[in-house]
């Protein structure tokens, strides 16, 4: 592990407590581990630039995955899978000048995050109010 990857810093913005909100309503329990992960990459921010790693895996996560249709608006995005929480996946973004990463949004594994025309929105301005530089 390199040092830089202890400096980066992990947020959650309003979208992704408003979908962890909602996920804690309809799944508890998944709710509850994606919390658990959520408060040790709080504790340890080495852990959140793994978020956005596509070669990171380990026993809670299964996949990362580079968004590439976010990617092409020029926003740094990446889709989470875990290993036991099959049905829910996070997207986050990362800013590696002020290194920084955060939570855009929690959602169900099977819903299409290109089809969903709010949700690229939502994504593209809280990107921007962060200041995340566009790549």
């Amino acid at each position: 592990m390199s040092d830089s990857v202890a400096d980066y810093q992990f947020l959650i913005t309003q979208g992704g407590r408003q979908d962890l909100l909602a996920c804690r309503k309809e799944d508890p329990w998944a709710a509850s581990r994606i919390s658990v992960l959520l408060r040790e990459i709080a504790q340890h921010k080495f852990y959140a630039e793994w978020l956005a790693d596509p070669t990171y895996s380990d026993d809670t996560i299964l996949d990362v995955g580079e968004l590439a249709s976010f990617r092409a608006i020029k926003i740094n995005a990446y889709r989470v899978k875990f290993v036991e929480i099959g049905k829910w996946r996070l997207i986050v973004s990362i800013d590696h000048p002020t290194h920084r990463v955060a939570l855009m949004a929690v959602m169900h594994r099977d819903d299409n995050y290109e089809e969903d025309e709010a949700l690229w929105a939502d994504i593209e301005r809280e990107y921007d109010e962060l200041g995340f530089t566009r790549v």
